[in-house]
């Protein structure tokens, strides 16, 4: 001390006044914070109380947020920020990362997948879309636009097939499986009036042509006269055996007995004189009272010779001529007293009976299976030969479709199938893994895809976005919201260290100024 006593006086103001400015910068910023409320003395406020944060704080929190949403954070820096790199990378990553586990994620069907208060609007978007493709489809059957294209399609279909064997397009397993279905389907659709006139239309005209032809049925139809003669032989005895049943019957023998009556009368009337000879031999109806006699005799001797081998050769014998004499008969002279409208009565009559029997099913099954047994090593080129007749399987593939089409049952049909397929994709089929149907290259093309479309929707709409928000309001709403402590906590927080150097500031100039009045002392 004794040594330090000769600087005191030199030592002590500039100490004092550093001591002094470092306290009263110290006390200054204190008083920023400090206190938290006003002061009273004598019912007098201390000035200076609050001190200035907490007396202006609804002001600092407006100029704060003016700052950060008007300055800071604006919403035209929010979108240019989306082009730094590392935002880029980091939106991919999230996009890849996030795609990825959809993906990888099981998906079940796709009607589950939504919330279960929009299963009954599925329910009636169903129904809805199926009855405009029912109308949609009932419309279009009715314009010539469809006709004309179904025609092309099925043409285009049938060249393109032309080359290729009957058992390569349809293998045996295939066929049967379609004909089985074509059956239970095409029966009872045969039966309907419609299907009549749709067959009674085609054969017509087709049956007319060859009916005004000069060939005989031998030479239109080869295969018909040896399956006539191998059949007569087994269908004779059945044919005797009908006849002689017949001839055995209580009706036939009374109009046998009437229409040998009107003969026998026929007979005496036509020969003058020949009457009261008879009248004069037979008295009343003595003639006649022999005549059912007679002809029951005659008649049960004729089916007895029907019923044995000798009069069933000879039924053959003679019928083979007249099953020739008909084959070689011209058709012209055959058809020559038959109208169109007698013909076209005929043909729908066939028709009808034919596909009213009960085992038209199986009668079509074996029909099928012998015709594609021996045509299967063909080609559809040589079913169709010429292009005329492909055309007109096409015409007629595409007028049979369109009347199918037209049918009220059909289209009950096709809503009832198109139902079920619906039912079955969006409520029982499951989606699965999306990883499994997108290849690699898809899926980063699909990334790339989904970054633009992202990156795009949030610089379009961040900007009127962040005016809706109100940065400024959200920051000023935010700080009122906080404690007074926790305000002077983050600003403290902040600037902690600067105000470190102000208290240091304080303290150098108080120590010059100490400084400075010992040199104006002396």
């Amino acid at each position: 001390m004794e040594i330090l006593a000769p600087y005191l006086p030199w030592l002590i103001p500039p100490l004092l006044g550093a001591l002094i400015g470092y306290v009263t910068n110290h006390i200054a910023i204190r008083m920023l914070f400090r206190p938290l409320r006003p002061w009273h003395l004598l019912g007098w406020r201390v000035p200076l109380t609050p001190g200035i944060i907490p007396a202006r704080r609804t002001e600092l929190a407006r100029k704060m947020g003016a700052m950060v949403g008007d300055h800071l954070l604006t919403p035209t820096d929010l979108a240019t920020a989306l082009d730094r790199p590392d935002v880029r990378a980091a939106l991919e990553q999230t996009i890849a990362r996030q795609l990825d586990q959809l993906l990888a994620q099981p998906l079940g069907p796709a009607a589950r997948l939504l919330p279960a208060e929009f299963q009954p609007r599925i329910a009636a978007l169903l129904d809805l879309l199926r009855l405009r493709l029912a109308r949609g489809l009932l419309r279009a059957s009715r314009r010539p636009a469809l006709q004309r294209q179904l025609r092309q399609l099925c043409q285009q279909g049938l060249d393109q097939l032309a080359h290729q064997r009957l058992d390569q397009l349809l293998p045996p397993q295939r066929y049967h499986r379609l004909r089985d279905q074509l059956l239970q389907r095409l029966v009872p659709l045969l039966g309907r009036r419609v299907s009549r006139q749709l067959l009674t239309s085609w054969l017509l005209p087709r049956l007319q042509q060859t009916l005004t032809s000069d060939h005989s049925l031998r030479q239109t139809l080869p295969a018909l006269a040896p399956l006539l003669h191998q059949l007569l032989p087994q269908l004779t005895p059945q044919l005797g055996m009908t006849l002689a049943t017949l001839l055995r019957q209580q009706d036939t023998q009374q109009l046998l007995n009437s229409r040998a009556r009107e003969a026998l009368d026929g007979f005496i009337d036509s020969i003058d004189g020949l009457r009261n000879l008879v009248a004069m031999l037979f008295s009343g109806d003595a003639l006649y009272a022999h005549l059912p006699r007679l002809l029951e005799q005659q008649t049960q001797r004729l089916a007895g010779w029907l019923d044995s081998p000798a009069g069933q050769d000879a039924l053959s014998s003679r019928l083979l001529p007249l099953l020739d004499a008909l084959l070689d008969c011209p058709l012209r002279q055959l058809s020559s007293g038959l109208s169109e409208k007698q013909l076209r009565r005929l043909l729908q009559r066939l028709l009808g009976q034919l596909l009213r029997q009960p085992e038209l099913q199986r009668q079509l099954s074996h029909l099928l299976d012998r015709l594609y047994h021996q045509q299967r090593h063909r080609t559809l080129a040589g079913l169709l030969p010429t292009a005329t007749s492909r055309s007109e399987a096409a015409e007629l593939l595409a007028r049979t479709l369109l009347r199918l089409l037209r049918e009220r049952a059909v289209l009950h049909q096709l809503d009832r199938g198109l139902s079920r397929l619906l039912h079955d994709l969006l409520y029982r089929r499951p989606i699965g893994r999306l990883d499994a149907l997108l290849p690699s290259d898809a899926r980063a093309q699909l990334n790339a895809v989904l970054y633009q479309r992202l990156r795009g929707l949030l610089q379009q709409e961040i900007p009127p976005l962040a005016q809706r928000l109100d940065i400024c309001r959200l920051v000023e709403d935010k700080i009122n919201g906080l404690d007074i402590l926790q305000v002077e906590g983050l600003l403290l927080g902040i600037m902690k260290e600067q105000f470190r150097y102000i208290n240091l500031f304080g303290a150098l100039l108080g120590f010059l100024l100490g400084l400075l009045n010992l040199l104006l002392l002396a």
